[in-house]
């Protein structure tokens, strides 16, 4: 039987110690290139932004409205008699003269009439004649005695009588050629056709619109105005485009305000008188533009404004550290790549204008151009 010899303590420590020196090695091996590779990172360079500087700019409250030109003055003319209209002379366009004869009726009707007044005329005539001059000798009779003062008187009345008689079948005679007269139909005043409603043949009564007429020279824009603006009239300045020429604008000054709302569209009518050299053509679109001045407003382009989920906002930069800060804005009405924002916003401040929705706020940028 053998029996081993008993291992000595200090035979173990000797095996222990290169254990423990190769384990320090291993994880020395494990561990040093992830220090180094951690020591040797480079620091993120802060991100080049371009920004914009606030600047409010004045702002005008602008309103339009749309509506058309129209001839201050136009009428519709219609016959004072009725009848058949025989011939219209004129069309929608035609420029017409004061005095120049537009439409006709048949008027053969009126000259018969004319005639029939005319010989009443002749027959009262000759019966005021007649007892004029029966007057005249019983009045000398009645001198002479012969006569009684009631004969005379009978004479005196009669005389009287006729010569009235005479002067009503004139006045019917002159209403006669009057009726004959209105029988055609001519113009007030220098102007321009606008309408015809009445056709050769067609009965027309009288007062009957058969021709519109709009006089030249001063000419309007008619537009509609909400019941909500009509304290806008009183301290905007008005000003006119047409859709012919858009880009040119002339001033115009109020005439006319209806009192009272259109019972279906609730708005009133305004009448606005545009200036000749304002060339306006008659029934041409215009828009009447309302305009005031209003509170400062900020313009950002539209690259600068974000939305990550918190609503509408931009980034201000600190340019002294670089620091991004988000600022929550509310949008006004777009105008081309811009937009109107109001919000905490301060003259002066930078906000980054293009890339905005590739930054988290964590990192710092450097301002590597100001917009203005």
């Amino acid at each position: 039987m053998t029996v081993s010899a008993p291992v000595s303590n200090t035979s173990v420590r000797r095996k222990v110690r290169p254990l423990a020196a190769l384990i320090a090695a291993g994880l020395l091996t494990l561990t040093a290139p992830g220090a180094l590779a951690a020591e040797a990172a480079p620091i993120a360079a802060p991100r080049p932004v371009q920004v914009v500087k606030v600047a409010p700019a004045p702002a005008v409250a602008e309103r339009g409205y749309t509506g058309t030109v129209r001839a201050r003055i136009e009428t519709d003319m219609g016959f004072r008699v009725a009848g058949k209209l025989a011939t219209r002379h004129v069309d929608v366009g035609d420029r017409v003269e004061a005095g120049q004869v537009l439409a006709e009726l048949d008027a053969e009707d009126y000259r018969l009439s004319l005639q029939a007044a005319e010989a009443q005329v002749s027959s009262a005539s000759a019966a005021a004649t007649q007892t004029a001059a029966d007057e005249r000798r019983f009045r000398q009779l009645l001198k002479d005695g012969h006569v009684s003062q009631a004969e005379y008187d009978r004479r005196k009345a009669s005389a009287d009588a006729a010569r009235e008689t005479l002067r009503a079948a004139e006045r019917q005679r002159d209403l006669a050629k009057n009726r004959l007269d209105y029988a055609v139909l001519r113009a007030d005043a220098a102007g321009v056709v606008t309408a015809v409603t009445a056709e050769a043949g067609q009965v027309v009564e009288v007062g009957r619109p058969v021709v519109s007429v709009a006089r030249t020279g001063e000419v309007e824009a008619v537009v509609a105005i909400p019941e909500g603006r009509l304290a806008d009239l009183g301290t905007a300045t008005a000003e006119a485009s047409f859709w012919a020429a858009p880009d040119r604008r002339v001033p115009v000054t109020l005439r006319e305000l209806s009192p009272e709302a259109d019972p279906v569209t609730r708005t009133h009518t305004a009448r606005f008188t545009l200036p000749a050299e304002a060339g306006a053509v008659l029934g041409a679109t215009a828009t009447v533009h309302l305009s005031k001045p209003a509170q400062p407003t900020i313009r950002l382009p539209r690259s600068a404004v974000v939305d990550f989920g918190r609503g509408p906002q931009v980034w201000t930069v600190d340019p002294a550290g670089g620091r991004l800060t988000p600022v929550t804005v509310t949008l006004g009405p777009p105008a081309e790549d811009e937009v109107t924002v109001a919000g905490d916003l301060k003259p002066g401040d930078l906000v980054v204008a293009i890339g905005a929705h590739r930054l988290d706020g964590s990192e710092t940028v450097r301002v590597v151009e100001v917009r203005p």
